[in-house]
């Protein structure tokens, strides 16, 4: 569901809200440790 903008979606995970630059890197760098294991 998309009510509100900006809206992210990383790997199915909904981000939504304008986040700093640092907020986007641990939720990546999460996800591809996720892959990783």
């Amino acid at each position: 569901d998309l009510y509100n903008t900006p809206t992210f979606y990383i790997n199915g995970q909904q981000v939504v809200g304008e986040r700093p630059f640092e907020y986007f890197k641990k939720i990546i760098d999460e996800q591809l440790n996720k892959k990783q294991r």
